[in-house]
């Protein structure tokens, strides 16, 4: 596989178990791109009810050069709580393992 591609897979990849996790809760998974500009991002997450943060990778949260993620789950931190203000609705943000990491970062 290309290196540049196996690149930008890193951190958009989810393990199957954590989506049978979440399904046996009754969660339905839904893929978010957190690359997408922050605009189509509002989009999706107006359309979804709470986020789950997987913790596979730790060049997401260790690597300076991976800051681009904790700097949009930053911005996705804001925009929940600003929806939770404005919605009077509860969007719940979960993360795991690393996911908790950038979640105590952000």
């Amino acid at each position: 596989m290309d290196p540049e591609f196996q690149r930008h897979l890193r951190g958009l990849f989810i393990e199957s178990s954590h989506v049978k996790f979440l399904e046996s809760g009754g969660a339905r998974v839904v893929p978010i791109d957190y690359t997408k500009p922050m605009d189509l991002l509002k989009t999706e997450l107006d359309s979804i009810n709470g986020l789950y943060i997987p913790g596979d990778c730790s060049s997401l949260v260790t690597h300076g050069e991976r800051l681009e993620y904790t700097k949009k789950v930053q911005k996705i931190l804001l925009w929940a709580q600003n929806h939770n203000n404005k919605a009077n609705q509860h969007f719940p943000i979960m993360g795991v393992g690393y996911g908790f990491m950038t979640l105590i970062k952000s």
